[in-house]
């Protein structure tokens, strides 16, 4: 059920959004308090608040940011990520030479792919809630104006991001996997 107030979606008795109750009554006096991340996700305030593109966001990892303009982030994370997983699978060839290699390696993946999208959001909305505050910061009369035209400036062409970056992403992998490879001499 959607608030008839704000529109958002409601919890049992109340719109977690804006503090509308079934009754017709607030939870609280809303003094203008609505936070900047409402204005600029608008109706998708809820798709993101709850982690409702929990699959995406797990299926792209660090890439994720990245598709969402924050590229030195995205960089830092993806670089973290592969990292971590490069020692991942050369610690399984190094000192497991078995064929539960491959089962360990699956699980890590699918474990690695389970944490990014627990995380992605919640780095998504820190960094935007941030950028948010400095453009409230820097315009005090017309914040809001320029927050709602934001979004949809910042999410033009986002399937094709998703589809290039994620190209990108896998490609890179590859081939730092056979570069690890071949220097450590892994079959």
């Amino acid at each position: 059920m959607f608030c008839p107030n704000c529109g958002f979606g409601m919890d049992d008795n109340y719109c977690i959004h804006c503090g509308y109750l079934r009754n017709g009554n607030f939870i609280e006096d809303k003094q203008n308090d609505e936070p900047l991340l409402s204005y600029y996700f608008g109706r998708k305030f809820d798709y993101y608040f709850r982690n409702k593109n929990w699959f995406i966001s797990g299926l792209l990892g660090p890439t994720y940011i990245f598709c969402h303009n924050y590229y030195i982030v995205g960089i830092i994370l993806y670089l973290l990520d592969l990292a971590v997983t490069m020692f991942f699978l050369v610690f399984n060839h190094v000192f497991l030479l078995t064929q539960a290699v491959k089962i360990l390696n699956i699980g890590f993946i699918i474990i690695n792919r389970y944490f990014w999208a627990m995380v992605n959001n919640i780095i998504y909305l820190k960094l935007t809630n941030r950028r948010l505050e400095k453009i409230k910061k820097r315009n005090p009369l017309r914040y809001k104006e320029i927050i709602q035209d934001l979004y949809n400036l910042d999410n033009i062409l986002m399937g094709f991001k998703y589809f290039i970056y994620a190209s990108l992403t896998i490609v890179v992998f590859f081939i730092v996997r056979g570069y690890v490879y071949t220097v450590l001499y892994l079959s």
